[in-house]
């Protein structure tokens, strides 16, 4: 859970295409946001099978200030539901990303990205995420379940806990399209997590920042409100970024 910087071009993937990409952040971040809140920490998967609907509100802060905010809509229409994103990022770009979710199984249909005059478009199964129009995929990774879509904004950190504990004790391939790569994660053990606000359930993963590095881990704790279903916090260690709700107007 990184936050995105900048912008460049992946040459692999469409010649000239242009999309946004993490760095690295600082090694720690002060935890301001949290380090008052008190938790009687739950560990049990939450009662809540997928995102409510409505207007969520976020930010990424690292070291205390925030690198961006981004604005999700959650919409369940039939047998599919839809996260749409819109973020402006640090160097001034607009970037707004739409995903389709099967209902039933809360694994991903399609995936979309736009960013200038650059739109891409995904289908996925639970074997492979392949750009449309293209060559380009990104295939489940041995051991692992399915694949979820990532380009390293917020929508992806906040279906973590739905799909992990629908799925419960499956590993997942996460797609980085912004990466060009797959990495591997894991549900992890809730009980190690963080201090997180008081009464929410936690639901934690672990991800290797590169394929096959596994040394170079990432665990992410999110915490969901134990009243409307809703990700309150998502913490990242050891890279110390947070993801905080600043409002929350359901459907």
């Amino acid at each position: 859970m990184r936050a995105p910087r900048n912008s460049a071009p992946i040459q692999s993937l469409m010649g000239s295409f242009t999309v946004f990409f993490s760095t690295g952040l600082s090694a720690s971040c002060a935890l301001l946001l949290v380090a008052t809140m008190s938790s009687s920490l739950a560990v049990a998967a939450p009662e809540f099978p997928r995102p409510p609907s409505g207007t969520y509100v976020y930010s990424m802060t690292e070291g205390g200030s925030i690198v961006f905010k981004s604005t999700i809509v959650v919409n369940t229409s039939g047998s599919t539901f839809s996260i749409t994103e819109t973020t402006k990022l640090p160097n001034g770009a607009l970037a707004t990303t739409s995903s389709t979710w099967s209902r039933d199984t809360l694994l991903p249909l399609a995936f979309e990205l736009r960013q200038g005059k650059v739109v891409l478009r995904a289908h996925i199964t639970r074997a492979a995420l392949t750009l449309d129009g293209t060559r380009v995929s990104f295939p489940r990774i041995p051991g692992t379940s399915y694949v979820l879509p990532s380009v390293g904004l917020i929508a992806t950190t906040l279906i973590y806990p739905y799909v992990v504990s629908a799925h419960p004790g499956e590993p997942f391939t996460l797609a980085e399209i912004q990466n060009n790569q797959t990495v591997l994660v894991r549900p992890d053990n809730a009980s190690r997590a963080a201090t997180g606000p008081a009464g929410d359930v936690a639901v934690a993963v672990t991800k290797n920042e590169e394929y096959g590095k596994g040394a170079d881990q990432e665990r992410i704790v999110t915490w969901l409100n134990d009243k409307t279903g809703v990700m309150d916090l998502a913490q990242a260690a050891p890279d110390g970024a947070n993801i905080t709700l600043i409002s929350f107007k359901p459907q």
